[in-house]
């Protein structure tokens, strides 16, 4: 039995045999045609253009069940049909006397090369989706078109299997969910990419940068992926695959359990009132949200709407995405945090210098304001969604009182710019902040006086207060989410709100781990959000949370130095 670690983007327990796909690695011969064959040679690409699109809408119509899905597969589409490569192609089968296969697998190698010299995540990303197509495009013309995921394949068989691959693109992913893929092992990808977002919203398990993944693996390998470590286990002994369907059985029978309180209050033991919200990204989550019975969604990242393409969103794109999750959630709250982005994600949409530690660089509110007019765009859009819902605006990143008055001060252009055009909007649209860097705990009574509602981002208070980079094994014994400054930290923060009537929610991971949940409410947060499939889970740990009981153990945790005092004490509390 081997365990192997890795980057986990997706949650859940997935047990099967391995798959495996390694990436092709292709290599044309350079073969060239008569003259009198240059027609027929056309003729061949745009056949096989035609019929690979064809293949592709046919795929979209069938299996794709999300706006984001579709416009995902229809991004492949777009590059079949880009002229750049059927001229690029044509060009070279008629001065070049090349072969088909030989012109694109050069147009291949071209771009891959281009791409190769940009350090950008979304360029990355962009050369996955041409390779993708473009092998497609030479296995089909070559009569080698992958069977891994043919329609007969995924229907006639009975097995489960985990897919384990270099990287996958996101029609792939959506194609696994319909087969008997369970999960899926990448040996690259990133949490970021297209893929990630599908499998997620999917709720495939999956696990990324697993070094070494084909030397460990061969087909038929029985391997267990446990997308909540981010761990694979090759081979496993009787004894851990007995513990791993005992865990993926008992989540099952709890989430059977969970489904039995998703219409009652959400109240501690002793009758506090918590209000229950969730993070999401995709618009599809917000059936998650409803099924569930959320009070609404205290955390919309709008990042996707940045990443993954090659211009800006316009101001009406956002409009019609916002206003359409506020429709859906009817009087329940739709909190939309501007974007919340480094230069180095949309370097390919704004000119930025490159950071040597973009964590403590240019991102979130800074990059917004240094950018005002997609700044603006987004806040117009968020100000017009406000008319036909329970909208607030929320910025992230503020770590300064001017920061956040001069974020308001382009609110209130957008607002003025809206009344000019005589477009309907909400000029009473509550505006919040996340407090993620201690300095905004410093200056929260400044900013409490300013803003209507708080969101603690407990991931980066936590990596900011302990300077500790959450990504990196070297210091990850410095971020300790025990530390006792943490909880003076929240407690500051959640005190001065109060003092001015200010609501405070804490979104960050911290609010779905079950030993900080009643903590965070002994601490008296008002409201915590969490993932979406997370969101029973909490209810009932807030159901037997006593918060009258917790508050004694929060008395005693002020009274620790040492993160290790406050864990034993919180283990000692929770036996």
């Amino acid at each position: 039995m081997k365990t192997l670690r890795g980057i986990a983007v997706s949650p859940g327990i997935a047990i099967g045999e391995a798959i495996i796909k390694q990436k092709k690695k292709i290599s044309i011969e350079n073969k060239y045609i008569e003259n009198s064959d240059k027609d027929s040679e056309i003729e061949r690409f745009n056949h096989a253009v035609m019929a690979e699109t064809s293949e592709l809408e046919r795929f979209i119509e069938n299996y794709t069940k999300t706006k984001e899905d579709k416009e995902l597969l229809n991004t492949h589409k777009a590059i079949l049909l880009d002229p750049l490569l059927s001229e690029r192609i044509i060009a070279q089968i008629d001065k070049e006397n090349f072969t088909v296969e030989n012109a694109l697998y050069n147009f291949l190698l071209e771009i891959t090369n281009i791409f190769d010299k940009m350090s950008n995540d979304y360029l990355a990303e962009r050369i996955a989706d041409y390779e993708d197509v473009i092998i497609k495009l030479i296995d089909r013309l070559t009569g080698k078109k992958d069977k891994l995921f043919e329609e007969e394949f995924l229907k006639n068989q009975d097995k489960s299997y985990i897919l384990v691959m270099d990287n996958i693109s996101p029609s792939d992913v959506t194609k696994s969910y319909h087969s008997n893929v369970r999960g899926i092992c990448l040996q690259k990808g990133s949490k970021t990419s297209h893929s990630a977002i599908i499998a997620r919203a999917l709720g495939l398990p999956v696990i990324v940068g697993i070094s070494a993944l084909f030397q460990n693996i061969t087909d038929n390998t029985p391997l267990i992926i446990d997308g909540n470590k981010g761990i694979v286990i090759v081979d496993s002994d009787r004894q851990t695959l007995s513990n791993y369907l005992s865990q993926y059985r008992k989540e099952e029978e709890i989430r059977q359990e969970l489904e039995d309180i998703v219409n009652l209050p959400c109240l501690t033991k002793d009758g506090k009132k918590i209000s229950l919200m969730a993070n999401i990204e995709l618009e599809q989550e917000i059936d998650v949200v409803l099924s569930n019975n959320a009070d609404g969604v205290g955390l919309f990242r709008t990042e996707f709407l940045f990443v993954n393409r090659d211009n800006q969103p316009t101001e009406e794109e956002q409009f019609q995405l916002y206003s359409t999750l506020a429709k859906k959630l009817g009087e329940k709250q739709l909190i939309i945090r501007t974007f919340d982005l480094g230069g180095d994600k949309i370097s390919n949409l704004v000119h930025t210098p490159k950071e040597h530690n973009p964590y403590l660089g240019c991102r979130g509110i800074r990059l917004s304001l240094q950018y005002p007019d997609m700044f603006k765009r987004q806040v117009r859009a968020i100000l017009r969604a406000g008319f036909y819902g329970n909208v607030a605006m929320m910025f992230p990143m503020i770590s300064s009182v001017d920061d956040f008055i001069a974020a308001q001060e382009i609110v209130s252009q957008c607002k003025n710019e809206l009344k000019i055009n005589k477009i309907p909007y909400n000029n009473e649209i509550k505006i919040g902040i996340m407090i993620e860097v201690p300095s905004a705990v410093l200056c929260a009574e400044e900013l409490a006086k300013r803003c209507d509602f708080f969101s603690i981002g407990t991931n980066d208070l936590v990596q900011y207060t302990l300077a500790a980079d959450r990504n990196s094994e070297i210091v990850s014994k410095y971020y300790d989410s025990y530390h006792p400054a943490i909880f003076k930290l929240i407690a500051m923060t959640v005190n001065i709100a109060h003092r001015f009537g200010k609501n405070v929610s804490v979104c960050g991971e911290l609010a779905s781990e079950y030993d900080f949940i009643c903590l965070l409410i002994a601490l008296e947060v008002d409201s915590l959000s969490v993932n979406p499939n997370s969101l029973l889970a909490v209810k009932k740990a807030i159901m037997n949370c006593n918060f009258a009981e917790t508050k004694k153990i929060i008395r005693k945790i002020f009274k620790l130095n040492r993160a290790e005092e406050v864990r034993e004490l919180i283990n000692s509390f929770s036996k």
